[in-house]
Formats: structure tokens, C-alpha cells, sequence
């Protein structure tokens, strides 16, 4: 899950990838640890890998920026919502599962 949260912040955080090209290892190296909150053992060969996809990667018009960000950003507030929404679902089904037959709550647990 952390994994996903450090690639949310890399797409929300940065407006091109030239900005991940320029950036030093070092500094891609930091961001990746604090994003992903530890939760990386490489994180170096992670910037290693993230720069040079950025550099492969397939160079838009900078007229094209504005209406991707927007794009991806409204999806990961979607995705955000629907996962909040499967958080509250859960939490019904679970509270109904233990109401109707505690010893059963447990066995299927």
C-alpha cells in the first residue's frame, strides 16, 4: 500500500518528467524514502529506475500538461473516494457478521 501511496505522490507531485530527469539522484533518492515511508529497501535503484523511465518516456507538448495533471488528479480523487467508500462497506459487513453470530464472526476470521 505504500508502494501506491509513493506513486500518488510522484504523479501529483511533479508537473513534467523533465522535473524527475533534473532532479539529482540524491534528492529523487530522498523523496522516494520519505514518500514511500521506508518501505523501499533500494530506495536509490528506485530513483535509478524512476529517472531513467522519465527519460524514456514519451515527451508531451507542454500545452498537454495542464489537462493531464487535471486528468490524473481527479482520477486518484476517485480512487481515494472509492476506497473510502470500501473501507465504510467493509466495516458494515463486518459490524452485520458479528451482530448475527459472534462464534461465526470469529470462525471466519
Amino acid at each position: 500500500m505504500l508502494y501506491l501511496l509513493a506513486a500518488r505522490q510522484v504523479l501529483t507531485h511533479f508537473i513534467s518528467s523533465e522535473e524527475i530527469v533534473d532532479m539529482s539522484i540524491e534528492e529523487l533518492t530522498q523523496f522516494i524514502s520519505t514518500k514511500g515511508k521506508g518501505s523501499f529497501s533500494k530506495p536509490d535503484e528506485v530513483a535509478t529506475l524512476l529517472q531513467k523511465a522519465a527519460r524514456d518516456s514519451y515527451r508531451l507538448d507542454k500545452v498537454a500538461y495542464d489537462p493531464i495533471n487535471v486528468a490524473i488528479s481527479s482520477s486518484l480523487n476517485c480512487i481515494k473516494t472509492f476506497e473510502g467508500e470500501i473501507k465504510l462497506v467493509s466495516s458494515a459487513i463486518e459490524s452485520n457478521n458479528k451482530g448475527i453470530n459472534p462464534q461465526c464472526y470469529e470462525i471466519l476470521k
